[in-house]
């Protein structure tokens, strides 16, 4: 099965390495392109979702895990919704998932990060509108490296849910 994951640094695999979500679906023994650009905003996913597909990429599931760093730069939940939006329309692939981007570790004196996790609840809330099947990474177990990164732990879980969803065909 061909798996395409489209996303910023988590997955890319930024302070995880090979461990990353979808370098661990690959070890799986599933076929997974790898489009995760450490800094990527949506409107650059979308850039670079098109590029793979005029380029004959394709794939039968799409993950599209993104809008945290939309969100560090002032970007509203529309904004990233409707790039995801035209990302999923844009793919012929039978499964589209779309992961709700874990909250930022608040601290004190940031309201800023607070503002962020606001914007992340926001955005859930458009997707929860639309049907659109999506993995809440707000409930994967994991520990907060630097405040936007997640250790092997969340990685792990969320390869775990993923597999577990396209294994059941549910959402």
């Amino acid at each position: 099965m061909k798996i395409t994951c489209l996303g910023d640094s988590l997955t890319e695999g930024y302070l995880v390495g090979e461990n990353n979500y979808a370098r661990l679906i690959e070890k799986a023994g599933f076929d997974v392109s790898n489009l995760g650009i450490n800094g990527a905003w949506t409107d650059t996913m979308v850039k670079i979702y098109r590029s793979f597909i005029e380029g004959g990429g394709d794939e039968e599931v799409l993950i599209v895990f993104g809008g945290t760093n939309d969100f560090l730069h002032g970007k509203s939940p529309r904004f990233v919704y409707d790039n995801v939006k035209s990302i999923l329309d844009m793919s012929k692939a039978c499964r589209k998932i779309l992961v709700i981007p874990p909250q930022v570790e608040e601290e004190e004196g940031y309201d800023f990060y607070k503002m962020v996790n606001d914007k992340i609840e926001d955005y859930s809330l458009l997707l929860r509108k639309e049907d659109i099947e999506t993995i809440d990474a707000r409930t994967i177990p994991g520990r907060n490296i630097d405040g936007v990164h997640w250790d092997v732990t969340f990685h792990r879980g969320l390869k775990d849910e993923i597999l577990r969803r396209i294994k059941d065909g549910k959402s």
